[in-house]
């Protein structure tokens, strides 16, 4: 079956591709190439929203790459294991981003049973850095007594808030709580990285119960085992609810008078401006703001960063100068020697004759060097042409006398 040229292709094999790096040190992301890894080049697929419900119960309702979770979603636990999560348990719930198919990121883990809220980070499957574990019993039992579940909250809230554990998790276990010297998570930390977590649980819950989703349609049910109307179908809108149609026809109903849908819309459009905020910085921000001192600090910063760059290159400017005029020198220089050479009578060099190391070539032969004789024989035909030149430059310098027959014409 291995040897079949007709089967089809299967995919490489990397799993979290830790060790892409040692096995391609130039370029890791080439070493996934061939494999489903969200990461791998020419993955062939886009991120898209997928709801899946698996074969042991757990479901699965957010963005994924090539069929595995990646980006944000949530998974409700069945009776078996996803996300790289440990010993989770049926009904518990995770609510977060993924990488690669691991809970990875900011998340917020609901454990049903204990009746237990963690917000705070993950990496790879395990609670590892800031956050914060709530005990939520007393508000489930509240809950289950009959109690309004925000009645219930408002009671309770205070309570939940001061028994929470803050802290750092090393490793899927609590390992301090918070730390003033910063080394580990200071509660600055902890509480702004709650606040995150609350930011992004609110956009996971956007990928959920979709009416066209996988656990929509076999979990989301009435009493009588039909879908349940989640007021999200693209073309029916239930009474009251035509305001949230798209476009025009959206524009044409009002919203509803009901203060806990007001409540509840201004509280989406202030998360909206928040994270609008957190991207963008006002072009004037108010007068006596942290944000208009690090404005001005960093305008500082910015002004020394110009006025050294311009120093460089004025200084580099002064030393292109001073090497095209040293350039320049050095031509003239050359030029001036090339007219002189021109000028004065050119000397012809005597070649060596060859009968001058007759000598040097026999005293060679059988021998592992020249011999004292034929050396001395070489240099003194060396010499000799040497003062040949010598005496042939001296003659053409002198002055010319004049002949014997201008003396006798006189």
């Amino acid at each position: 079956m291995d040897n079949d040229p007709n089967a089809p292709p299967t995919a490489k094999k990397v799993g979290k591709a830790s060790n892409a790096e040692s096995r391609s040190p130039n370029d890791p992301q080439w070493w996934l190439a061939g494999s489903v890894h969200p990461y791998a080049p020419f993955v062939g697929n886009a991120l898209k929203w997928e709801s899946y419900v698996y074969d042991d119960g757990s479901t699965y309702e957010g963005t994924m790459l090539l069929d595995v979770p990646h980006g944000k979603g949530t998974i409700v636990f069945g009776n078996g294991f996803g996300g790289g999560i440990q010993r989770p348990e049926k009904n518990d719930k995770y609510e977060g981003e993924f990488d690669t198919g691991f809970a990875h990121g900011l998340a917020q883990y609901t454990h049903t049973s204990k009746g237990k809220l963690f917000k705070g980070e993950y990496n790879v499957g395990q609670r590892h850095g800031c956050g914060a574990e709530y005990d939520m019993s007393p508000f489930l039992k509240k809950v289950k007594g009959g109690m309004d579940p925000s009645q219930a909250w408002e009671e309770t809230k205070d309570t939940i808030e001061s028994k929470a554990k803050y802290g750092t998790w090393l490793r899927d276990a609590f390992f301090t709580g918070p730390d003033e010297s910063g080394r580990w998570c200071h509660i600055k930390e902890i509480t702004g990285t709650v606040k995150e977590v609350d930011e992004v649980v609110e956009k996971v819950r956007m990928f959920q119960y979709k009416p066209d989703g996988e656990v929509t349609l076999r979990f989301a049910r009435d009493a009588k085992g039909f879908p349940a109307p989640l007021m999200q179908d693209p073309v029916h809108y239930p009474h009251g609810s035509a305001f949230l149609a798209p476009g025009p026809l959206g524009l044409c109903h009002s919203i509803p008078n009901d203060s806990k849908l007001k409540n509840a819309m201004s509280k989406a459009a202030a998360v909206q401006q928040h994270i609008h905020d957190m991207y963008n910085i006002p072009e004037n921000p108010e007068p006596g703001s942290i944000l208009e001192k690090a404005m001005k600090l960093w305008k500082k910063k910015q002004a020394r960063k110009q006025k050294a760059l311009e120093k460089k290159l004025q200084r580099e400017m002064q030393r292109i100068r001073r090497t095209e005029a040293a350039v320049a020198d050095d031509e003239g220089a050359a030029s001036a020697d090339i007219v002189k050479e021109e000028a004065s009578p050119q000397v012809e060099e005597e070649e060596i004759d060859d009968d001058d190391l007759i000598a040097f070539s026999e005293s060679g032969q059988g021998s592992n060097g020249p011999s004292i004789v034929a050396s001395a024989s070489v240099g003194l035909s060396r010499a000799v042409i040497s003062m040949q030149k010598a005496l042939h430059a001296a003659r053409i310098k002198a002055p010319r006398l004049p002949s014997f027959s201008s003396h006798r014409n006189q």
